[in-house]
């Protein structure tokens, strides 16, 4: 006789799917998303811990504060974690180390293996221990955490948010179990939630902040018996002391440091250069699909949040601990000041516990339950055995074989990915950090930083936060740094330029054209300015402006697609209609055309143009790139080189004197960059490289040896070639 499968089994089973989807989103994501913001920061303090750990000198922990506006505990963690794994800092590692130290590769035996893979392992273990819990109380509430995005990101990198977002799931769920013994009952469930809360204090404030919707519950269950609730907070705070141990050498006085510059941050230039407002936390629940496209399986954050909404009165009259959760989140998000995007992490089970309200009342109105009778009534609709081909056992071994072959395939192929991917890092206006995902224009200053324009206005790269002044016009399409020092910024409505922490702005009366949207920009040996616009080109002398057209010069365009200045000071010139140099040596300007049918250019729409050692680097709309060599003409095309496609969209020459080109897909928004050397090609895609999808807009290099790559509608890109 067969053992039949009982509900317990068969919810067990359903819980297991879960817990799976959630550890396998999670270390996908671990394996694929590039380097974050504040990783390296808690990296390097837990490198530093384990260090400590391998030489002996545990007494010196609490001495080393670093970043000790935030607990100690789950740092802790992550250096316990390096040292199982072997990992041992140097014995003259700095307490501030390089980065260089902090990453890892892939086959790293364990006495040399990066901190990164190892910290991002403890973070999905956590997340998904998160998951765990909640789907054993609502399986469908566990499933919608295990694919949010936002939870997914910030529980499988190396941020301070998987170990107290565990913690506090696990506070919430024992203390719902405790309270639902009756007035006054305590026993093991009650003091575990006590003892969950002060490790989540350990770990991070904010997640504790929201374990105040649990008081008034504690206090109106324990309102004859109030010394618990006294050693409720009392175990709480004990646990909270024990697993901190940067506050034992002056505890009130480290901290209140620590809680005081939470204050003092809300006010700092980083938070108030955001300029997030009040509702932005309700603009992260769209997730972060978006900011790392092909990483996550299931994007769909906002139907949750808006399923959440329509579950709230069923989640009130199921669970009002999970509804005051929900309350209580919201309303520390709406009212902290600081809105980063892992804030919102401290409401997300109570939004997936709302989602799961809904799941329940379905289940308790039509009496669905996981019994032979319910799937009777399930299956009357179902088709019956004589409907199903039973299929050979060939067939099946045959299938079996073709998944794993696919697993094993998946896995290589990640590996290999996450090797690619290495040394590149990803930067959205998603994610506060740049004014807009679609960047025209990139240019780097005298001081080394880059300039990020965008259709939605500047962004700068500085370890200082910078406010820059107004522009008249945010809808940048080029950026220039001239031989002086100042800043040229083409808009739609002309051209400014920064000097003296001021723009001075020139339209098109002031250049002496009809239309002033600015196409391009370039500059000259001798510090001269050119603008190129729809009408026509002009030159700056430091005094005043001169215009000029292409079709005076004798092609049938004054449009000024690309502008490039050579050593000898000739302006080239590319337009849709060709090719044009202009020579303004002699008493008149000396103009010389090329054309598809009167030279070696192989398109007359000129979109790209770069000034090398070896001549003009020319690159076309469908044409491929072609090199111009005192009236020689060679030309690369798919069909005779490995370049990967014939449209060129940016041109930049690297100070080693490598091309870089950025070519699109004729029908496709998405993009490669190629780089060529005079004799081979590499190439950077999506696929092969931490490059984001979208056409590649801009190119430029910083003093650091870094390329930068812009794209339309998906961000910026950073690829450093010297990451170990």
């Amino acid at each position: 006789m067969k053992k039949q499968l009982t509900p317990r089994k068969i919810r067990l089973i359903i819980v297991a799917v879960i817990v799976l989807a959630a550890l396998g989103q999670r270390a996908n994501a671990a394996l694929s998303l590039p380097v974050d913001a504040d990783e390296p920061v808690y990296a390097r303090s837990a490198a530093l811990y384990a260090g400590l750990m391998a030489r002996g000198d545990w007494a010196q922990i609490p001495q080393v504060t670093l970043t000790a506006e935030h607990p100690v505990f789950v740092r802790l963690l992550y250096a316990l974690a390096l040292r199982a794994a072997g990992y041992a800092a140097p014995a003259d590692m700095p307490a501030v180390p390089a980065q260089t130290d902090l990453f890892w590769e892939w086959g790293d035996p364990p006495e040399v293996l990066g901190v990164f893979v190892v910290d991002r392992a403890v973070s999905v273990l956590f997340g998904t221990l998160q998951v765990a819990l909640l789907a054993l109380v609502n399986p469908l509430a566990g499933a919608a955490l295990a694919l949010h995005t936002m939870t997914a990101k910030y529980t499988a990198q190396i941020y301070l948010e998987a170990i107290p977002a565990c913690a506090i799931t696990a506070s919430f769920l024992a203390y719902d179990r405790a309270r639902r013994k009756g007035d006054g009952a305590t026993g093991p469930w009650f003091w575990l939630s006590a003892a969950m809360l002060g490790v989540t204090a350990a770990s991070k404030y904010t997640y504790a902040a929201v374990g105040l919707a649990m008081v008034p519950f504690i206090v109106w269950q324990q309102r004859r018996k109030l010394w618990n609730v006294a050693l409720y907070g009392l175990l709480a705070v004990a646990v909270f002391f024990a697993l901190n141990p940067i506050l034992w050498p002056a505890p009130v006085e480290r901290l209140l440091y620590s809680l005081r510059f939470h204050q003092s941050y809300t006010q700092s230039a980083e938070v108030v250069s955001y300029s997030h407002p009040w509702w932005q936390p309700v603009a992260w629940m769209g997730g972060v699909g978006s900011w790392h496209p092909g990483v996550f399986w299931f994007p769909f954050d906002a139907f949750t949040f808006l399923a959440s909404l329509v579950g709230l009165p069923f989640l009130y009259r199921q669970n009002k601990l999970a509804f005051a959760w929900y309350v209580t989140g919201w309303a520390i998000l709406f009212l902290w000041p600081t809105k980063w995007p892992q804030y919102t992490l401290i409401v997300t089970p109570a939004i997936c516990l709302s989602v799961g309200a809904i799941g329940q009342a379905i289940v308790d109105r039509f009496d669905l339950r996981l019994d032979r009778e319910t799937w009777e009534r399930i299956s009357f609709y179902l088709p019956d055995h004589t409907f199903w081909i039973a299929p050979p056992k060939w067939l099946i071994a045959a299938v079996a074989a073709m998944v794993v072959l696919y697993g094993v395939g998946a896995v290589v192929t990640r590996i290999e990915h996450t090797r690619q991917v290495h040394g590149w890092s990803t930067y959205t206006a998603g994610a506060g950090e740049l004014a807009s995902d679609t960047v025209t224009a990139l240019a780097r200053d005298a001081e080394g930083r880059v300039w990020v324009g965008t259709r939605s206005g500047v962004s700068l790269s500085d370890d200082t936060p910078t406010t820059l002044p107004t522009l008249p016009d945010d809808r940048v399409t080029a950026l220039l740094a001239d031989p002086a020092g100042r800043m040229w910024v083409g808009t739609d409505t002309g051209v400014s330029v920064m000097e003296g922490g001021e723009w001075t702005t020139f339209t098109a009366a002031d250049l002496g054209l009809d239309d002033a949207r600015v196409l391009s920009l370039a500059a000259g040996p001798t510090g001269d300015v050119w603008v190129g616009t729809r009408s026509g080109i002009a030159r700056w002398d430091g005094d005043a402006w001169r215009a000029f057209s292409p079709d005076a010069g004798g092609l049938a365009s004054d449009a000024a697609l690309s502008l490039a200045v050579d050593a000898a000071g000739t302006v080239w010139i590319g337009t849709d209609s060709g090719l044009a140099s202009l020579n303004l040596a002699g008493a008149e300007p000396v103009w010389t055309t090329y054309t598809a049918f009167a030279s070696g250019l192989t398109s007359n729409s000129v979109r790209a143009l770069a000034a090398g050692p070896e001549g003009m680097w020319v690159g076309t709309g469908g044409g491929g790139l072609c090199l111009l060599h005192e009236a020689a003409w060679t030309c690369y095309r798919t069909a005779n080189s490995d370049i990967p496609w014939n449209t060129i969209s940016v041109l930049m020459v690297d100070s080693a004197g490598q091309l870089w080109a950025g070519t699109e897909h004729p029908t496709q928004s998405s993009g490669a960059v190629a780089v060529f050397d005079g004799q081979t090609w590499r190439e950077y895609t999506p696929r092969t490289s931490g490059l984001v999808e979208g056409q590649v807009t801009a190119i430029t290099e910083d003093p650091q040896g870094r390329f930068w790559f812009g794209t339309y509608g998906s961000g910026l890109s950073i690829y450093d070639p010297a990451a170990p």
